[in-house]
């Protein structure tokens, strides 16, 4: 049976979006077997995103597989291993959307992502005792937007891990550098 890597993209994007399309014919080159998971974002939360992620998983032995998430993907993967067992995991410039950051994030969060989604996210804590294997990636301009965030998650994580710069990138999956260290992964 081929190893399944799950792909959840970050907010707003689809599977119709370049670097997802990219990496799905790489990773099917590469003998997996790829289940893009597409968050319905309209209106929705943290909470329906993950419920809908883990009923997709229902499906599937999941202890074999990998999970790549770029940003709020990043944590929809993340707050998975609260009950589900990965290979690893490939947590893509996480987003600081976690109980213990909200209050930290500017007002602006608030204005783009609306109060519902802000009080859903406020619910949900950074899992610190999983021992999943991880690899944090994080763009070298990123910072400016979320200051020690992705490093912050990184340390607290209990697992195997691995922490990636991507050079000349921000919170962007689709820049070539950011591509190419993905790709490298595998």
């Amino acid at each position: 049976m081929k190893q399944i890597i799950y792909i959840i993209p970050g907010f707003g994007e689809s599977l119709k979006d370049k670097p997802y399309l990219e990496l799905i014919k790489y990773f099917e080159s590469k003998g997996l077997r790829v289940v893009f998971y597409q968050p319905k974002w309209k209106w929705n939360t943290i909470k329906k995103w993950l419920d809908d992620f883990q009923n997709l998983l229902e499906k599937d032995d999941t202890q074999d597989s990998v999970i790549l998430g770029f940003s709020f993907g990043a944590d929809i993967a993340v707050l998975s291993t609260k009950t589900h067992n990965f290979s690893k995991l490939i947590l893509c410039s996480i987003s600081p959307y976690f109980k213990e950051d909200i209050k930290y994030l500017p007002t602006l969060a608030e204005k783009y992502l609306g109060k519902k989604r802000m009080k859903a996210f406020q619910k949900q804590d950074f899992p610190k005792n999983t021992i999943i294997s991880a690899i944090f990636l994080s763009g070298s301009e990123e910072k400016v937007l979320f200051p020690n965030s992705n490093r912050k998650y990184f340390d607290l994580w209990k697992g195997d891990k691995k922490y990636i710069i991507v050079l000349n990138s921000g919170h962007d999956i689709s820049t070539p550098n950011y591509i190419k260290e993905i790709k490298d992964l595998f």
